[in-house]
């Protein structure tokens, strides 16, 4: 992939990566071009996970001028003279902080003519709200961004800085009935209220449902992939990753820094600890503790084995 930008001085990305970053080479050197590892060419920025001094030299040498590498596998080598190599604890990390940087969406503020607010709909400042956006009787925080077609309903609260994106629902009624003597379907109704903390971001078509009388809360920083469904009267704690089409049931407790791969499902009144890794496409039918990793149908410890 190429990403062309104006030219940059390397010495400019510097403040960007925190006082950890360390450069060998000029700082005057200049890139105007961003590639995968397999395209470098002159001008180009590169970065490399690779854990192996070989592989780092060999990327060094490429015709990269700027390399991205981990510090803990430079060794002695130099760079050539017209490469500058950038030294950093998570080269993964610095990429994406130089990508928000450098390519960063321009901000677009207000409310979008074709968007639907309600009148006690309460916005932060610099707010964007996209066309054929519904928000309800909701709070909005500082900065949040609502895509197109995405739908707020009322007594949902956004922290800062939340995204959501096209087509995303917050704060339908939960799947809860309870049956009649004769075995017909009564709907009960949801009061409860979805709270959403600071930079959480919700993607394409995810739905996340009200709670029944307390609240439904997703965790500060959390990302929600596309197609996913959060339950009602759910919580989930901080910086959680739930993949895409992945299935939370109705009042299940998430720890934080969790990971629930894409087309995972999680039973309803369970509790996953926290830094537990549930794998793709698995089925959670009991409590997960703490820092484990589970898979499969019904999901489990992970076998020492697998790969």
């Amino acid at each position: 992939m190429e990403i062309e930008t104006r030219a940059h001085r390397v010495e400019s990305l510097l403040p960007m990566l925190g006082q950890e970053a360390v450069l060998l080479g000029s700082g005057d050197i200049e890139f105007t071009l961003v590639r995968r590892l397999e395209d470098a060419v002159e001008g180009s920025l590169i970065w490399s996970l690779s854990d192996s001094v070989a592989e780092v030299k060999r990327i060094i040498d490429s015709e990269a001028t700027v390399v991205l590498c981990r510090e803990s596998v430079i060794g002695d080598i130099q760079p050539p003279a017209g490469t500058a190599v950038i030294l950093v604890p998570d080269p993964r990390l610095a990429f994406a902080r130089l990508m928000k940087e450098l390519f960063g969406q321009e901000r677009v503020l207000g409310v979008d003519p074709a968007a639907h607010l309600h009148e006690r709909a309460s916005l932060g400042n610099d707010c964007w709200i996209g066309p054929r956006a519904i928000v309800g009787r909701c709070q909005l925080g500082d900065g949040c961004r609502i895509g197109p077609g995405a739908i707020l309903l009322d007594g949902v609260r956004l922290g800062n800085r939340v995204v959501v994106h096209p087509g995303a629902v917050l704060g339908l009624d939960g799947f809860g009935y309870a049956l009649d003597p004769s075995g017909s379907l009564e709907k009960i109704e949801h009061v409860g209220d979805l709270n959403i903390g600071d930079d959480v971001e919700v993607f394409a078509q995810a739905v996340i449902a009200r709670g029944t009388l307390s609240p439904t809360w997703i965790g500060r920083g959390t990302k929600i992939n596309s197609l996913a469904h959060v339950g009602h009267n759910t919580v989930v704690g901080e910086d959680v990753l739930i993949g895409a089409g992945a299935k939370v049931c109705g009042s299940v407790e998430i720890g934080d820094q969790v990971r629930i791969g894409p087309a995972a499902v999680v039973r309803d009144h369970l509790t996953v600890g926290s830094d537990a890794v549930l794998g793709i496409g698995a089925v959670l039918t009991k409590d997960m503790p703490a820092g484990m990793t589970w898979v499969g149908n019904p999901a489990g410890p992970r076998s020492p084995s697998a790969s």
